[in-house]
């Protein structure tokens, strides 16, 4: 494990020593190239400002990202090749997704209760420079896709279960 200074900024993590694009701004329109944030998919390794006494850890990023999505909607969306993202997203700029650790938590706090949905995989890099980490929910680091999610980057797709808690879950997989 690799430690870093604890002199960083806390509200900042540092990927490949640049900072992480923080706005919360909705940035419809805006090609990715003029965010000020780093792409996800260049690299393995990010030094988060995880909290570990006095020092920041270094965390492996996954290759995977998920999407919860209305079955209906993703449906539509491979007719036309191409997902604009839910009303959430679209309100807010950018379609949300999750790390395989954030997928149950989205699912509680976003879904609960809900029928119909699918649990989509695609491969970070295929996302390109359009994917960025942001902070997000207790300042926990997001992975925002800005621009149209191209269905054909689907590596695959599982429909969801809505539990006995009420959160849905895709039985069988293992992320």
């Amino acid at each position: 494990m690799e430690y870093f200074s604890p002199q960083t900024p806390p509200q900042a993590a540092v990927f490949e020593n640049m900072p992480i694009h923080r706005s919360t701004t909705p940035l419809r329109g805006v090609k990715a190239a003029e965010t000020n944030g780093p792409p996800l998919a260049l690299a393995a390794f990010i030094q988060v400002a995880y909290s570990s006494g006095k020092f920041l850890r270094r965390k492996q990023v996954s290759n995977f990202v998920y999407k919860i999505v209305d079955e209906a909607e993703w449906r539509a969306a491979q007719r036309s090749g191409f997902y604009q993202g839910s009303a959430d997203d679209r309100r807010d700029g950018y379609i949300h997704l999750s790390f395989a650790e954030q997928v149950e938590g989205t699912a509680a706090r976003h879904f609960k209760n809900r029928n119909g949905l699918l649990l989509i995989a695609f491969i970070a890099e295929k996302l390109g420079d359009a994917l960025r980490l942001e902070r997000s929910r207790g300042g926990e680091l997001f992975p925002h896709l800005y621009a149209e999610l191209a269905t054909a980057n689907a590596l695959w797709e599982h429909r969801m279960i809505v539990g006995d808690d009420g959160v849905p879950r895709a039985p069988g997989v293992d992320l």
